[in-house]
This record gives structure tokens, C-alpha cells and sequence, in this order.
């Protein structure tokens, strides 16, 4: 069953690190109403009678706080501009946001000069924040696969009083948000549900939290941001958008002896991944290693709740630099990850052993147990070595995959490749992250969509791309005489 029966025991609980903060952290409350299509509340009013403050109501516990109209779809019948929805894997309630305009056309200028626009959601927490005290925030992220742009800067407002703005534009400048996702990373459909997750200390009587987009910076075309194709979710005509799905949302107060930002889901955990950097002499020209360290992070954002990753550098030595990051746990990978200490020699062998010791560890009988390595030269294994790596691809299904900096696999290493019962594939440092990419099980990424309703698909394009701007032509034709 789902973590929500987790969150009854955890009302339970006395400890106050167990309070659960979040009403209805999964918007799960209201799958019983009729089928909510786009941003429909007065259907949800309609069936949810005598609810303060209805004009604002998503779904129970969670308001809309601007002039922005988030959508909330309760069901696999639930349907958006007829693209019918899938449960999300992770619920069956999830709220979408746009989270802000691109380019815009011409047209659209002349007549809107400037304006931008995003969405927000809100919700009051069940209990108000103590000044000085940290607090951890979580939740999960993912892009629809048919949005043509991505955003940065998902974050959190945590603020006394409730926010009640009626127009439409990003609250960038107005509101600095105490969590934030890092690295300005541009999420895209490719990846799945990323978890976003921070800590903050309170001021005190913080009591509303508002999710949404914080960034100043336009969204981006997704070619900008990866090589991926994109399918387009044209929200309004003319108009390109972000579209994102929010689930998941939960606030714990932590102390110094917690484990920060591991997801707190009870998924089962279907990754369990030993990356190896060769950090030799060679692999410093051209700048290999920042590649592969820069392919990491999204790499771990990728993965599932309780998904587990480790990560060994080797030289002469074998360096451990960070060991059982839970997906999405980037914070701590990306402090390890900057203490790789480059040049020397090449100790293949040393670090496939531990690498193998590693990855025993948390051994999953049916998930995908793997190492990964990079490196830009040949492996010499002693025959001991060899053996080990035969034995665990057959005994344990620890598979072993090597990506090789070059044009040509050498010969060797496909060899090893094939005692492992892996991959090889020649890689440029362009392509990393890709690469990477595929090491993980199709199931981290979000259910498909069912079947397309074709015939409200051509209404809606009908509608969108020749009635409205014929419409918009001819009402500029009309003032301009």
C-alpha cells in the first residue's frame, strides 16, 4: 500500500520530528469526485459543498494563490484539452503547473506587451514553524512529455500570512523562496519524477507554504536544455509553456543527526549502482572527468525513492567517494564528487573489487544491480579479477557496463564487457549524461499516457492555431484602420 497509510501512523507519533506538516501530501483526498478536467474547481465545489474560501480550492487542502490556474486531475479519466491521463505511478491525484511563458509570437506582443505568466499552489500547514528550528522539504517534480520547454528554479515559500495576489505573473522578486532546487537544473520529461529537496531554518509563525517557479529566467526550449524530442502541449495559443506535475509534498523537522533530503516514500527500490571514474593522467586533457562529474547529479536525481548509488574514483588508488546516496539525495554526491583527486596511474582491477564489495551491500535479488565505469584507456584484469567478474554477472545478475572515451572500444575491453554481461559503447563528453541515462530501468520514469482522443485533439488545434489567431488578425486589421 501507499506511504499513506504512513502518514495516519505518523499523526500518532509523540515525537515532533514526526508531525506530519502537509493536508493531503499526495492530493489523494479527492479521487472520489467526478473527473476533473484542466482547471475545473467549480466542478469540485459543486460535489464538495460549504468549503471557506471555495473560490480558491484545488483539491482538499491545497488553494490556488495568484491569479494563475493550476490544474488538478483526479483520475486515469481525468483529460487535458483531450490527452487522457494516466494515474502517475506514485498517486492518483497530481497537480500540474505551468510554470511560466516563453517566447512569444509577434501577435501575441503587440497586443500583451511583456506580460508573463505562471502558477502557483498553496496550502496552509497543520502546524506553524518554531523560530530557529530546521525543517526539511521534499517533493517530486516531472515534466509532461508533451511540453516543448522546461524551467529552473522550483522552489518553496514558507510565509506568515496567506498569499492572496490576483494577477497572473511569476512571483520572482516579490518572494525569495527558503527551498530551491540546485544547481539551476532544467528539468526534463526524460527523467522522470525529480525529487526536489532542501533544508531551511525558521523565522517563526511561518504556517503557509506556496510551490511554484522562482526564477527569473524564461523557460527554454527543450533542444536547448537536451537533444531528446518533445512532443508540443499547447496551453494556450501562441503561447509556450512549462507544464509540470507537482506530488508528494512533505516537511519534516530534522535535527544534525538526521540524513537530509533522502526521499521518505516506501517505494521499492529497484537501482542499486556503483559508478567508477577513472581519474588517471589522461582522463584530465580535454576536460573528461568535469564531464562525467557534471552527468552525475541528473543521474541522481533520476533515480527512484530508495534507489541506491555509490561512487569510486581510481589511480593508482582506489578513492570512495560517496556511498549510499538514496535517489535524488544530491547535496552530499555533489560535495564528494568535488574532492576527486586526479593524475597517476590506472588501478582497474583494485576498483572493480570494490566496487563488487559495494554493490553486495544492498544486493536486490529482482532490481538492477550494476557498475558503470568511464574511462579513456584499457583494462588489464588479472585472471582472479576476471573471474569475480564472470562469477558475479551469473551468480548475482551484478552486471558491468564500460563507457570508453574514443572512437573504437578496444578490443580488451569488450572482453571484460562480455564477462560481465554488460555494455560497452565509445562515448564523447558531449554525450555522458545520455549515456549514463540509459544504466537505469525504464521503470524510474512516469507511467505513458493512455490513448489520444483524436477528435478533440483536431478541435483543439482547429481552435488554437486557425480560429484564434484569425480572430487576433482580424481584430489588429480592425483597430489599425
Amino acid at each position: 500500500m501507499r506511504q499513506t497509510f504512513l502518514f495516519f501512523f505518523l499523526i500518532f507519533a509523540t515525537y515532533a520530528s514526526a508531525q506530519q506538516y502537509i493536508n493531503n501530501p499526495s492530493f489523494e483526498r479527492d479521487t472520489l469526485a467526478p473527473p476533473i478536467h484542466k482547471f475545473n474547481w467549480r466542478k469540485y465545489v459543486d460535489w464538495q459543498k460549504g468549503i471557506a474560501g471555495q473560490e480558491r480550492i484545488l483539491t482538499e487542502g491545497w488553494f490556488q494563490p495568484t491569479g494563475g490556474t493550476p490544474d488538478y486531475l483526479n483520475s486515469n479519466k481525468s483529460h487535458l484539452q483531450g490527452l487522457a491521463c494516466k494515474q502517475a505511478r506514485t498517486g492518483k491525484g497530481r497537480m500540474g503547473i505551468i510554470t511560466g511563458i516563453g517566447q512569444r509570437s509577434s501577435l501575441m506582443a503587440a497586443l500583451r506587451q511583456g506580460e508573463a505568466y505562471a502558477e502557483y499552489i498553496e496550502t496552509e500547514l497543520r502546524y506553524t514553524l518554531e523560530a530557529g528550528r530546521m525543517y526539511c522539504v521534499r517533493y517530486y517534480v516531472s515534466l509532461d512529455k508533451r511540453s516543448n520547454y522546461a524551467t529552473n528554479g522550483f522552489g518553496a515559500v514558507f510565509t506568515e500570512n496567506r498569499l492572496q495576489a490576483e494577477h497572473k505573473f511569476p512571483l520572482y522578486g516579490q518572494y525569495t523562496p527558503q527551498v530551491i532546487a540546485h544547481d539551476d537544473h532544467f528539468i526534463t520529461s526524460d527523467e522522470g519524477w525529480v525529487l526536489v529537496c532542501d533544508t531551511f531554518v525558521a523565522k517563526g509563525n511561518e504556517r503557509f507554504m506556496t510551490i511554484g517557479n522562482f526564477s527569473a529566467e524564461a523557460p527554454k526550449h527543450v533542444h536547448q536544455v537536451k537533444s531528446s524530442e518533445h512532443g508540443s502541449l499547447h496551453v494556450v495559443a501562441l503561447n509556450k509553456y512549462a507544464y509540470y506535475w507537482l506530488d508528494d509534498v512533505s516537511i519534516t523537522l530534522v535535527d544534525q543527526y538526521d540524513v537530509l533530503c533522502a526521499p521518505v516514500r516506501e517505494n521499492i527500490a529497484r537501482n542499486n549502482i556503483v559508478l567508477i571514474i577513472d581519474v588517471s593522467k589522461s582522463m584530465v586533457q580535454d576536460s573528461l572527468i568535469a564531464s562525467v562529474r557534471d552527468a552525475v547529479l541528473p543521474y541522481a536525481r533520476a533515480l527512484g525513492p530508495n534507489d541506491r548509488l555509490s561512487v569510486l574514483a581510481y589511480s593508482d588508488a582506489v578513492q570512495i567517494l560517496a556511498t549510499d546516496v538514496m535517489g535524488g539525495e544530491t547535496q552530499r554526491l555533489d560535495s564528494a564528487l568535488q574532492t576527486i583527486r586526479a593524475g597517476g596511474g590506472s588501478n582497474a582491477a583494485g576498483a572493480l573489487h570494490t566496487a563488487y564489495e559495494l554493490v553486495q551491500q544492498h544486493l536486490l535479488p529482482n532490481g538492477n544491480n550494476r557498475i558503470v565505469l568511464f574511462t579513456d584507456g584499457k583494462i588489464y584484469l588479472p585472471k582472479g579479477t576476471q573471474r569475480e567478474v564472470a562469477q558475479m554477472a551469473k551468480e548475482k545478475n551484478i552486471r558491468l557496463d564500460v563507457f570508453f572515451f574514443g572512437d573504437e572500444i578496444p578490443k580488451q575491453i569488450e572482453k571484460v564487457v562480455e564477462l560481465g554481461d554488460g555494455e560497452s559503447s565509445a562515448i564523447t563528453k558531449i554525450n555522458v549524461e545520455e549515456v549514463l541515462m540509459k544504466t537505469g530501468p525504464k521503470a524510474v520514469f512516469d507511467t505513458p499516457y493512455s490513448g489520444r482522443r483524436w477528435g478533440k485533439i483536431l478541435a483543439w488545434q482547429l481552435f488554437t492555431k486557425l480560429f484564434i489567431p484569425a480572430l487576433l488578425v482580424g481584430a489588429i486589421y480592425f483597430i489599425t484602420q
